[in-house]
């Protein structure tokens, strides 16, 4: 349903159409929230001096509609995904410092919110790839921040878990499960911590949604920890290299990538799933 205004008759009455007070025909898409026009043919004009009501209308509901929280992600995949919501997303490429740059341009660009989206490392030995947490709290380096419980409503609700931030990849089964059990963290991944600050800084919410990708019983084969550049795409060069020097990681690279896919579709079931509530949009 859009909201129109404003037009020239297409029969003779009297009516006058003055293209100051009444502009060419506008719509609101309530999907999208954008505002278009002119679309078709008006069919008559607003009564005197409604026509700047009107318009103040239109601007403010298009300024609301612009004002949503957005995604800080570490990867091109995590990105594609993202952008299923139709909310901002940027791209901080897998690192700590990657993230609170992308998280700054989000508050630049008048985001209500910052959300750490994407692929996380499993802690918890009985949660398996594919697992969604969307965490109560974050820590890192002596701190934790609490999520926000009316963003985490908006992505389907917490899910009672702790999210820890690391500045480096944690590859080895032993060392996931060492940090698990001693800070209690279901997940790890690089860029929480980072979205965390950078929210606390600029007085707005965050929130985590994070798909496990490798879980507590999964050591990373070499290959994966240098399959992406800064800017968080693959680079198959240097996955060919990595299988070439190191063959007998391919079962577990090929394990990996399952379980990445399993993580991933779980992300766009959720996000597909938030399209359809009117409170997410």
């Amino acid at each position: 349903m859009g909201y129109r205004f404003a037009g020239r008759p297409e029969s003779g009455g009297g009516e006058t159409y003055d293209h100051d007070k009444f502009p060419p025909v506008l719509t609101m898409n309530n999907r999208t929230g954008r505002i278009a026009g002119p679309l078709n043919r008006p069919r008559g004009i607003l009564a005197q001096g409604q026509g700047a009501l009107a318009l103040a209308w239109v601007e403010k509901i298009g300024q609301i509609a612009e004002k949503t929280p957005g995604f800080v992600v570490g990867f091109a995949a995590e990105a594609r995904i993202a952008r299923g919501l139709r909310w901002p997303v940027t791209v901080g490429g897998g690192s700590p410092g990657g993230a609170t740059a992308a998280a700054r341009r989000l508050v630049e660009k008048g985001a209500i919110g910052l959300i750490s989206f994407g692929l996380a490392g499993g802690l918890d030995a009985t949660l398996p790839a594919g697992t969604l947490v969307v965490a109560d709290a974050v820590r890192a380096g002596g701190r934790e921040w609490r999520t926000d419980p009316a963003l985490n409503a908006r992505l389907g609700g917490a899910t009672g878990h702790l999210c820890l931030g690391v500045d480096r990849i944690i590859a080895g089964q032993a060392e996931k499960r060492r940090l698990g059990r001693e800070t209690g963290a279901a997940i790890a991944d690089m860029e929480s911590a980072a979205v965390a600050a950078v929210a606390e800084a600029a007085g707005l919410p965050f929130a985590v949604l994070r798909a496990i990708c490798d879980p507590a019983g999964r050591a990373l084969p070499p290959a994966a920890l240098v399959a992406l550049d800064l800017s968080g795409r693959l680079v198959p060069a240097r996955i060919a290299w990595s299988i070439l020097t190191h063959p007998g990681q391919v079962p577990t690279l090929l394990s990996l990538a399952r379980e990445a896919a399993m993580a991933r579709a779980a992300l766009r079931r959720r996000l597909a799933a938030l399209r359809n509530v009117p409170e997410a949009r």
